[in-house]
């Protein structure tokens, strides 16, 4: 219910002219929204069984921890490292915990980590400034499973490169009622650059459907 309830307030919202305009996922509003969105959470997604193996995540964009305290449901004792810009990385601090760090790079993450037994990224791969070069860090960790959200891949053999629009009240988890928008960069590097990639590992599921806006899910083990 509540994620149709979601879904029917955010429709509602883009029919209604902008309060304005935020650019770029550095934005101090844009990052205080989240955040304030975040801790004021009191209902986290469903349980996530499939992490419920899973001691140690690296994950890759995770906010201020939503993917956190839901992978927590099946794993209550799950080590989770999460890697974000240096501007989410301070504002996170007071989240910090023993069993929750977060970092702006990924060899630190790593550092403090380990090896994890998953690496995963929600809807951030195609936003980033070199999708590639990302990509090719996160496969090369050696993770037992990859796991992407929400990736946005281009069907061709070019990247495609634009900007993309959403509403304010889109980021972060839960619902708000805010008619401001958010401008972002987007990349999309060609489904075959991605699927390469993975060349270490098998193909375990894929899910969605390029044409919608979440685009698909896939997983990969080794």
């Amino acid at each position: 219910m509540g994620a149709l309830l979601e879904k029917i307030v955010n429709r509602t919202l883009w029919t209604l002219p902008s309060s304005g305009t935020l650019r770029g996922y550095d934005n101090p509003e844009l990052i205080e929204f989240i955040f304030r969105k975040t801790t004021a959470l009191r209902h986290v997604q469903k349980p996530w069984p499939e992490m419920s193996n899973a001691l140690a995540v690296l994950d890759f964009g995770g906010g201020f921890g939503v993917h956190y305290r839901r992978a927590t449901q099946s794993s209550a004792n799950i080590r989770w490292a999460i890697v974000e810009t240096p501007e989410v990385v301070c504002r996170a601090s007071s989240l910090a915990t023993a069993q929750l760090k977060f970092f702006a790079d990924i060899p630190s993450a790593i550092g403090w980590l380990g090896m994890p037994d998953v690496v995963y990224s929600n809807a951030v791969l195609q936003f980033t400034s070199d999708p590639v070069a990302n990509l090719k860090r996160l496969c090369g960790i050696g993770g037992r499973m990859m796991v992407w959200d929400r990736v946005l891949l281009s069907a061709g053999c070019e990247r495609e490169q634009g900007r993309q629009l959403s509403l304010l009240s889109e980021n972060g988890p839960g619902l708000s009622l805010s008619r401001k928008r958010v401008e972002y960069e987007i990349i999309r590097i060609p489904e075959g650059e991605f699927m390469r990639a993975h060349a270490d590992y098998r193909l375990a599921s894929r899910d969605g459907n390029q044409s919608d806006r979440d685009g698909e899910t896939f997983t990969f083990v080794r």
